[in-house]
């Protein structure tokens, strides 16, 4: 059997520069689907942290500054990912924050409700490689 060659997506991420490279947060209570998340990211040369709920990503985002967190709507506890976003938003202090929704929803009133909560773009999971590595550069929405 031949040797497996890495994938030209890889391979064109693989000497990015260190400026091209994010610090990420991932918001997910699902711990495959975070796991998967961050392996994918990882091998894209991000530097990648997860929480799980709506408190512990709100203490990781004001101490750690992500550039780009990705964001499952559906999280434990009193507030989901739309509230995590309306909080991130009323901080003029993390204004510089990428957010990103995950969601297994799809429709205009989903995708309209993230945005009218605060989100920069929103993902569909399951979120192929390329996706991911293009949200993480999306531009911060005013």
């Amino acid at each position: 059997m031949g040797e497996l060659k890495p994938l030209k997506f890889l391979e064109a991420h693989r000497d990015a520069a260190p400026s091209e490279r994010r610090h990420v947060l991932i918001v997910e209570d699902d711990v495959d689907c975070a796991a998967l998340l961050r392996e994918a990211l990882e091998l894209c040369e991000h530097s990648v942290s997860v929480a799980r709920d709506v408190a512990e990503a709100l203490r990781t985002i004001r101490e750690n500054r992500p550039d780009t967190v990705f964001c499952d709507i559906h999280l434990p506890g009193l507030r989901d990912g739309y509230g995590l976003a309306r909080e991130v938003r009323d901080d003029q202090s993390l204004n510089e924050t990428v957010l990103v929704a995950l969601s297994g929803m799809v429709g205009r009133d989903h995708s309209d409700r993230a945005r009218a909560a605060g989100f920069d773009a929103q993902l569909t999971k399951p979120a192929e490689l390329s996706q991911l590595e293009r949200a993480v550069f999306t531009p911060r929405r005013a």
